[in-house]
């Protein structure tokens, strides 16, 4: 009986602060603070081999997604900072993901392609790598289309050294969740809530 009353006292709560007191006619909602809107992020991480105890190849760096979880499946921002080993000629390298997220080496170098992300050019002496895409046909809120858990790779195309070839394989994990808040409706959240 305790239980049915806390509940009923809680729904009573809620409702009573998401009303507008002084609306006599009809009851008129009020926003809560928090919107809907939530961006989902993965984010895939790259080691060279000097650091100890990680190899994902010769680059070093994130590639990371952002969706808005709308129902409309919203494009993908897509953020890449990567730091390559400088050499002395024009390197061509290609950015793809893999179907699943089979971390071997086997499966990095022979991998089956989902889709080449992107393709881009390294000239003499650079070293650093960055750029924002926005993709449509690559999702991280669909459920069966994600790219969470399946693999990224790095490849350079036209490298001399076989060891270069393969610059960079990571799987594409799910990173933690933003909310945002209203900042005009911000007063109907209470302080324990914002510490």
């Amino acid at each position: 009986m305790n239980l049915v009353f806390g509940f009923l006292l809680l729904i009573f709560t809620f409702v009573n602060g998401q009303l507008d007191p002084s609306a006599s006619d009809e009851p008129e909602f009020l926003p809560i603070g928090a919107s809907q809107i939530t961006p989902i992020r993965a984010v895939a991480t790259f080691f060279n081999s000097s650091t100890f105890g990680f190899w994902t190849g010769t680059s070093q760096g994130t590639v990371s997604f952002f969706q808005a979880n709308f129902p409309n499946q919203q494009p993908s921002i897509i953020d890449i900072h990567l730091l390559f080993p400088p050499a002395d000629y024009q390197r061509k390298y290609e950015i793809e993901i893999l179907f699943n997220g089979d971390a071997n080496l086997r499966y990095c170098v022979d991998g089956v392609r989902l889709i080449t992300l992107h393709k881009f050019v390294l000239r003499p002496k650079e070293n650093f790598y960055y750029t924002s895409l926005k993709r449509y046909d690559v999702h991280v809120t669909h459920e069966t289309e994600s790219v969470i858990g399946r693999l990224l790779r790095i490849r350079c195309v036209n490298c001399k050294r076989r060891a270069e070839a393969m610059a960079g394989c990571a799987v594409i994990g799910r990173a933690q969740d933003e909310v945002y808040f209203d900042p005009e409706s911000s007063i109907n959240v209470s302080n324990d809530f914002q510490k």
